[in-house]
């Protein structure tokens, strides 16, 4: 066998390896807290602002109807996590998590449906 082929594989598999190791947090989300917009209204969403531990993702939207649109940060510090929605010129306000740590990692749905009712919801099949 050829010492300069099992070289090169080696070389090719620790590239590999360190290439998976620094991409899987950036493309899978993993080290983030993920806001997930959910219209499961018959209306579509004009904007959707979420704010709170030290983050402001600006006006987000439109949201189409059947549609998402995502918010994806790190919490700077502890508290409490709000969303303003609106919709029909309707302001739809809350609360996304009140508990909310700095550096947690996660994922949240919050889904608008019929009657301007929003929802929190840890998972949805979208």
């Amino acid at each position: 066998m050829n010492i300069s082929l099992v070289k090169f594989g080696l070389l090719v598999f620790a590239g590999l390896l360190i290439t998976f190791i620094v991409l899987k947090p950036i493309v899978y989300n993993e080290d983030k807290y993920k806001v997930v917009i959910v219209n499961a209204s018959e209306h579509p969403i004009s904007s959707a602002i979420i704010t709170g531990v030290g983050q402001n993702s600006g006006k987000i939207g439109p949201i189409l109807v059947g549609k998402i649109n995502d918010f994806i940060f790190i919490p700077e510090e502890d508290g409490v996590l709000a969303y303003s929605i609106k919709q029909n010129d309707r302001e739809l306000t809350g609360v996304i998590n009140d508990t909310l740590k700095k550096n947690e990692v996660g994922e949240v749905f919050v889904v608008v449906g019929e009657m301007y009712k929003v929802s929190i919801k840890e998972n949805f099949d979208i």
